[in-house]
């Protein structure tokens, strides 16, 4: 039954928050925007995640590997470069999120950088960790399916405050599938989330520096 609903998150966790947020942007952008993520970050990307696979997984892929980047290494560390080169050059599907952050950089980067932090870690809980825990050195299953699903979770919130753009869509999807097959083939290889995390996190700030400057 879980690894059924492991295949089955990847349609629930975007299609779930859609509505969230949908039905919270009748009030506020910024209650939509609370609601919409802390079902994702405290649901999807916490609570399920441990139901899965429990506290004993948890550990498990956040312990110390012995090659950290997998084998051979060097494929491992361009593979963790490239999401935090590619997140800093293509920001425009989240061009319309800079008018909800400060007008200051500062402020805003004081705001991002925590955020960035903690989106991070528990991204990679939910679409490396579960996946290669449950579903250990299987292409389709443990890389592929769960590198789509990243790539479609960014429609909920997406769809939710911005009209319907072929273009932003296909590079919402389709970039974030890229990143996710980067992380999820060293999760993988390493059978850990140690050094994808840190990469993530990378992206993640590397993502509001571009944006800083638009």
């Amino acid at each position: 039954m879980k690894k059924l609903a492991l295949i089955l998150a990847p349609i629930f966790v975007p299609f779930s928050v859609y509505l969230v947020m949908t039905w919270a942007g009748e009030f506020h952008h910024m209650i939509s925007f609370s609601l919409g993520y802390g079902l994702y970050w405290l649901g999807w990307c916490i609570a399920f995640p441990v139901w899965i696979m429990g506290w004993s997984g948890l550990k498990k892929i956040l312990a110390r590997v012995q090659d950290p980047f997998g084998t051979p290494a060097l494929l491992g560390i361009i593979l963790l470069a490239i999401p935090i080169i590619l997140s800093f050059l293509f920001t425009g599907p989240f061009e319309g999120e800079r008018d909800l952050w400060p007008e200051s950089t500062f402020l805003m980067m004081l705001i991002a950088i925590p955020m960035s932090l903690w989106n991070g870690l528990l991204e990679e809980i939910l679409w490396r960790g579960t996946f290669i825990q449950m579903f250990p050195k299987r292409l389709v299953l443990g890389i592929i399916y769960p590198a789509i699903g990243f790539g479609a979770w960014h429609l909920g919130p997406f769809l939710a405050t911005e009209t319907w753009n072929t273009e932003q869509v296909s590079i919402l999807l389709g970039g974030g599938a890229i990143l996710g097959l980067c992380w999820n083939y060293v999760a993988m290889k390493t059978g850990s989330i140690r050094y994808t995390v840190f990469s993530h996190i990378l992206a993640n700030i590397a993502l509001f520096i571009a944006l800083s400057t638009v």
